[in-house]
């Protein structure tokens, strides 16, 4: 049976503030989730630099460890802040 060629994807990202770590776009990280790629973990610490940095002050204010679960449910918490946000007019 031939060896067939897979088609290696190329991922728009951004440099990060750390010597080789990326951030890339919500499409990007979608795509490397579902692809098993990406842990959740890495989801939220490869969006954006606020939001690695903001993940790990989460973990410590709530006296979580760095998981899947815990990274799910900081996503949930900006998702209730950015709906408080457009509720209030704030956005």
């Amino acid at each position: 049976m031939p060896k067939t060629k897979h088609k290696k994807r190329k991922y728009k990202h951004f440099k990060g503030s750390r010597k080789g770590h990326r951030y890339y776009t919500e499409e990007t990280l979608i795509d490397l989730v579902q692809r098993g790629i990406f842990s959740w973990v890495d989801y939220v610490t490869h969006y954006s630099p606020e939001w690695e940095e903001e993940y790990y002050s989460f973990l410590r204010e709530m006296g979580f460890s760095k998981s899947n679960q815990t990274a799910l449910a900081y996503i949930a918490f900006r998702e209730d802040l950015l709906e408080t946000q457009m509720e209030e007019g704030n956005l």
